[in-house]
């Protein structure tokens, strides 16, 4: 009752004042109150009139810092007491939050701070949300800066009390609560070495140092699945320990030794010689050998490759040694790291099989495949993503292993890739993925004769769209290159269901599909055409039906060029137009002239199938046709494909009877060439509509 009377006199005298000068006067009240409050027992804080308290304090409070942390150790000596805050104490919060902030005081926010982390439910949501803010991106900037500050203490207290908090009741009040507490983690384990002398310094260093150096491990091991989870409380217990052994050689050889090395090396910088660390592996691997856990292993495999730079003799027998120990663990993918130089040493002294495991374990996780692949490249590792993509089971790799094959384009491994194709015809699981890759052209003929052989054979029963357009490019590639030679079109003809099969597939494929079969086959007519080489057998080829594709259409100007090569062939060409679609193709034609760009094309395409078929130029609305297209074009040397195929069809028109003939646009023609202003080609023209009337 006595202690009652005392803090209702100060609540009135607080309430009294009024001026500033009586600011000192404030000030030594409420550090009263403070040390009042901070003397009284958990047990009488019923007796205590919190809501007069907060009332009367958030009335005095303004931005002096004096007066902000007395009033922060009055809300300090309350957060003891087990009762729920009264309505008022959210704007006392915020304004003692405000003054804190304004002021920089690390000390007053890490109390503030606790004080609100230990009553979630009764603050605002964005006073707490200000605060996880501030403890998980700005508290760690203090410690990272300086160690040695009056602040560091009190930063990691909060920390640690932080990090005792349920994380997704945390969620609630700030989402990101997960991704930047990890990030606080990874910042503390920076400066770890810093702790750690810090530590070393003094034998009785605070107990929070001591604390804080267990949980930055502990999160380290949880991060890298060398711990479960529900391990915590033993693993600290077992830290701690650790960590106040200060003499004696003896917890070198402790495995906490090993993963506080393998924390360092990977996040700040070593306290231990190379040479110490190296030592004290090999002594405990060769003792303890077939005895040693998952997680140290890991940590062996990690700090190994990174220390033994200079390989010396030991080194080299230290290195087959873990590595036959390596081999042993296989299947188990925890013992790896992504670590550019384990993935290195491996790759270069690891078994065909280790080698296997570790790719395997890269190529699942996306984000490392940037380094993955510099590595292969600079080590001139892609043999091992061959041997990957034959000898793994998973499609999952392979595919991968097939992106970073074609990516690399290594000459030598893209040979390799052809010579191995015909030892896995039979294989389609590994022939598909090797196709896929890109493989290059050997530097024997007679084995490119092979290999085009093999694909002639290989084409009809591709089912993978992919994987038939791979075929299609690669077979085109032989082709080309062995134009020279009348064999390469025999395979052709030797195997007779392809070429019928290419030319159905035209119907059903996607659009890239098809580009990739009408290139062979434009390669295939070209190359007989050029050198003239003949060919009893000739296919039929419906370029009606596969222009007139909807979605082949915008690319006619790439399909069109083959009309030419075929019907100005001196030799009987392998491919000829099916002639029962040849109306349905010269109207196909027509309606692309109107595309600007193919234009001149699609005239000459239509003078040649009307001389090579003539009774085209008989075909209905074709001289509706040129009527019109005389009328809109004008008639200049761009207009030279119109007007030959005008010659040609009265021409042809000429050569029939006068009945056979359609009604001639006279007037549209005379009009198209007397535009030109030459007088030869518009005598010319006067000789033909005179002979064609």
């Amino acid at each position: 009752m006595y202690v009652k009377n005392i803090i209702d006199f100060i609540l009135l005298n607080l309430v009294t004042i009024k001026y500033e000068e009586q600011a000192e006067y404030e000030l030594k009240l409420l550090n009263f109150l403070g040390d009042i409050l901070k003397r009284i027992q958990i047990c009488h804080a019923g007796d205590l009139d919190i809501n007069r308290i907060f009332e009367v304090i958030s009335l005095a409070m303004n931005d002096n810092i004096n007066k902000t942390l007395a009033v922060l150790s009055i809300l300090e000596s309350i957060a003891k007491f087990s009762i729920t805050l009264p309505n008022n104490s959210a704007s006392l919060v915020e304004k003692t939050l405000v003054s804190l902030f304004t002021q920089n005081n690390v000390r007053g926010i890490c109390l503030l701070a606790k004080f609100v982390l230990g009553r979630l439910s009764e603050i605002d949501s964005n006073i707490v949300r200000k605060i996880l803010e501030w403890t998980l991106i700005k508290s760690s900037n203090h410690i990272c800066e300086d160690l040695n500050t009056n602040t560091t203490d009190e930063i990691l207290s909060l920390i640690l009390n932080l990090n005792s908090k349920n994380a997704t009741e945390l969620e609630k009040y700030y989402p990101n609560f997960s991704i930047e507490e990890k990030t606080l983690w990874h910042k503390l384990m920076q400066v770890s070495d810093k702790l750690w002398y810090q530590l070393m310094k003094d034998h009785s260093a605070s107990e929070l140092t001591l604390e804080i150096l267990s949980q930055i491990l502990v999160q380290f091991l949880i991060e890298e699945e060398m711990m479960a989870p529900e391990n915590i409380l033993v693993t600290l217990a077992e830290l701690k320990e650790f960590f106040m052994m200060t003499t004696g050689a003896g917890y070198i050889l402790e495995k906490f030794f090993f993963y506080f090395c393998h924390m360092q090396l990977q996040h700040s910088s070593l306290v231990w010689e190379p040479q110490l660390i190296i030592r004290c592996m090999a002594e405990l691997f060769y003792e303890k050998n077939s005895k040693l856990e998952v997680p140290l292993l890991k940590s062996f495999f990690y700090l190994f490759p990174c220390l033994a730079t200079s390989l010396k003799p030991k080194y080299v027998a230290y290195s087959y040694d873990y590595l036959k120990c390596m081999d042993l663990q296989q299947g188990n993918p925890r013992i790896f790291s992504f670590c550019q130089e384990q993935l290195i040493w491996i790759l270069s002294m690891g078994s065909k099989s280790l080698k296997m495991e570790v790719l395997r374990y890269w190529l699942n996780n996306n984000s490392f495949h940037a380094v993955l692949v510099r590595v292969i490249i600079q080590g001139k590792f892609e043999r091992d993503l061959l041997d990957l993509l034959i000898e793994d089971s998973e499609d999952a790799h392979k595919k991968i292993a097939v992106k970073f094959l074609q990516k690399l384009r290594s000459e030598e491994i893209s040979k390799e890739l052809a010579e191995n194709l015909p030892l896995y015809i039979k294989k389609p699981n590994i022939f598909n993925y090797l196709l896929l890759s890109r493989p290059g052209l050997p530097d024997n003929d007679e084995k490119k004769m092979l290999l085009l052989e093999l694909m002639v054979v290989a084409l009809p029963v591709l089912r993978d769209n992919d994987v038939f357009k791979a075929a299609c490019t690669y077979t085109n590639q032989l082709v080309k290159n062995l134009q020279n030679r009348q064999e390469c079109l025999y395979k052709f003809t030797k195997y007779i269901t392809t070429l019928p099969f290419l030319l159905n597939s035209l119907s059903d494929v996607p659009s890239d599909v098809c580009d990739k079969i009408f290139c062979l086959l434009k390669t295939l007519v070209s190359v007989q055409v050029k050198h003239q080489y003949q060919i009893d057998e000739e296919v039929e080829i419906d370029l009606a039906s596969f222009i007139g594709r909807s979605d082949l259409s915008h690319r006619a100007k790439e399909y069109l060029p083959i009309i030419p090569i075929i019907l100005k062939a001196k030799t009987k060409p392998m491919l000829k137009l099916k002639e029962e679609s040849n109306l349905k193709l010269w109207y196909s034609i027509m309606e692309l002239t109107e595309e600007p760009d193919i234009q001149d094309l699609g005239f000459f395409c239509l003078q040649l199938m009307m001389i090579k078929y003539e009774m085209l130029a008989f075909a209905p609305s074709v001289s509706n046709f040129i009527a019109k297209w005389c009328y809109l074009k004008p008639c200049h040397s761009k207009s030279h494909s119109l007007s030959n195929f005008i010659i040609e069809w009265m021409k042809i028109l000429a050569r029939k009877p006068k009945e056979m003939r359609p009604a001639i646009p006279s007037t549209e023609i005379e009009s198209f060439v007397m535009r030109s202003g030459n007088l030869g080609k518009i005598k010319y023209f006067s000789k033909l509509l005179e002979l064609v009337h």
